[in-house]
């Protein structure tokens, strides 16, 4: 039987044993013995039944306690997310107005070299353009993780 310890299951066996082969017992011992046989296997079921409670008992918690966690776990990463966002939108405003600056000074570098013709080589200016260029990518960079950071 099922979920029956080896002890009951033996005991079983040797009782299913005797009512096959009948033993030449009379009638009165084969009653004693069916009512025996029958309080034994109710005392097992009993048994069993309560075995099983314990375990669906333990079931319950840990199912309880897995669903806590599972809560913890989706909050944590909930946190995290916005956590990433603002570092992204913090990140983004910072090289928007390295952005600025940058475009800001080639300005005042090409205006300054046509007014007074000389000071700034075409290197310097050079860099300055690709810096405002790379700092654009960089930009560029930054709206694509947030707008995949949305998504996520």
């Amino acid at each position: 039987t099922a979920g029956a310890t080896p002890a009951q299951a033996a005991r079983l066996g040797r009782a299913m044993d005797k009512l096959d082969q009948g033993l030449g017992w009379a009638p009165e011992e084969d009653a004693d013995y069916s009512v025996r046989l029958v309080g034994h296997i109710q005392r097992d079921a009993a048994k069993l039944w309560r075995s099983c409670e314990v375990v669906m008992d333990y079931v319950m918690q840990a199912c309880a306690a897995a669903g806590e966690q599972t809560r913890v776990c989706i909050a944590k990463a909930a946190a995290d997310k916005v956590e990433v966002r603002r570092s992204l939108d913090e990140q983004i405003k910072k090289v928007e107005y390295a952005m600025s600056a940058a475009a800001v000074s080639l300005s005042r570098m090409t205006r300054w070299q046509d007014s007074f013709g000389k000071g700034f080589t075409p290197d310097k200016i050079e860099r300055a353009a690709s810096l405002v260029a790379e700092l654009k990518r960089s930009r560029r960079k930054l709206q694509e993780l947030i707008q995949r950071s949305l998504h996520a």
